[in-house]
């Protein structure tokens, strides 16, 4: 097993969405699936086991990764979990 299996046997998906931080207030919440991925590459999983672990393809994935960006205004997988984690969505 590698260490990127070991993080996903030690995920847990985001199941609540908490309150807003104020400070990214043009920042609107990513759905539940959204974070679930964010989550998933704050662990330093990368894309294909991202695929494998959600059994969704590649096109599923980067569709919920740019949705999340759009939906919080960044441009980047960094800033985009940066925000997520100051704003309490994931750990």
């Amino acid at each position: 097993m590698t260490s990127d299996e070991e993080t996903l046997d030690n995920y847990t998906s985001p199941d609540t969405q908490p309150p807003i931080d104020r400070s990214y207030p043009d920042a609107e919440q990513p759905s539940l699936r959204e974070l679930e991925v964010l989550q998933l590459y704050a662990c330093g999983i990368p894309r294909v086991l991202i695929e494998k672990y959600l059994k969704i393809g590649k096109h599923t994935v980067n569709s919920h990764r740019k949705n999340a960006f759009a939906k919080i205004g960044v441009k980047n997988v960094t800033h985009a979990v940066a925000v997520a984690i100051r704003k309490g969505w994931i750990e």
